[in-house]
């Protein structure tokens, strides 16, 4: 009962942390003087107050210090990433600092899970902060290389190219997505699921299997029998070859 409560603490102190923490200064500002108040603090210390066995005033301070620490490393690791993800490149500061906050919010209940058993992951090989800096770097990226990241960059990346068409290059383009939506719409369900995956999501065929509850070699005949049926639908209705290539087996 007490562990589970010292959980609780945890996580509404942590909760009440990051209602707030929006409203500090630039963060990419103050990562040196955290690193300087992170490492008042042995290894051993981070471990002891982290689960609280010195007492609920110094496990508070001691969630409150690492969630600080981590929100500066995770807003200054997002806005390193934006340089090649223009989708987080163009989020206002309060929407990063939000996202930041996400972020640091799983590691932090991560933490808290299991009576605090990640924390026995730690070999004491380094800084306990370097340790938990990595594994809220390594959530992001993973975050960060799914494929909604990427989606969105492929649609601002059309968004920008119709910018620059005309009037009726534009209406020509509207038509032909239409039409083809109007074709992937028509194909057998299951055929349909697999080349909206593998083709338009850009999902791992493994995955797309899995979904499907079928072998990966049945997604690639899936996604070869949808292709041949959008061109003979797409031929049907008179759209020209360059936009057939791309449904070519």
């Amino acid at each position: 009962m007490l562990k589970c409560a010292m959980r609780l603490f945890f996580t509404c102190a942590t909760c009440t942390f990051l209602s707030t923490v929006h409203q500090a200064t630039n963060p990419a500002d103050n990562l040196m003087s955290e690193q300087a108040s992170t490492s008042r603090r042995t290894n051993v210390e981070w471990l002891t107050e982290l689960r609280g066995e010195r007492g609920f005033g110094q496990q508070e301070t001691a969630h409150r210090d690492l969630a600080r620490y981590l929100y500066i490393v995770a807003y200054n690791y997002l806005r390193q990433r934006q340089h090649n993800l223009p989708p987080l490149g163009a989020l206002d500061p309060q929407e990063h600092a939000a996202l930041a906050q996400d972020f640091v919010q799983e590691v932090l209940l991560k933490i808290a899970q299991n009576n605090f058993a990640l924390l026995h992951q730690f070999r004491n090989t380094g800084a306990f902060t370097s340790w938990v800096a990595t594994i809220l770097c390594n959530l992001i990226a993973r975050e960060l290389a799914r494929p909604f990241w990427r989606q969105r960059t492929r649609e601002e990346d059309a968004e920008q190219l119709i910018s620059t068409r005309t009037p009726e290059q534009i209406t020509q383009i509207e038509h032909l997505r239409m039409t083809i939506q109007g074709c992937v719409d028509h194909l057998p369900s299951r055929r349909r699921l697999a080349f909206e995956g593998c083709i338009v999501q850009n999902i791992d065929t493994a995955e797309v299997a899995q979904q499907l509850q079928t072998t990966i070699n049945s997604v690639h005949q899936l996604v070869f029998h949808a292709r041949r049926e959008l061109r003979l639908c797409l031929e049907k209705q008179g759209i020209g070859p360059d936009a057939l290539a791309l449904f070519r087996e």
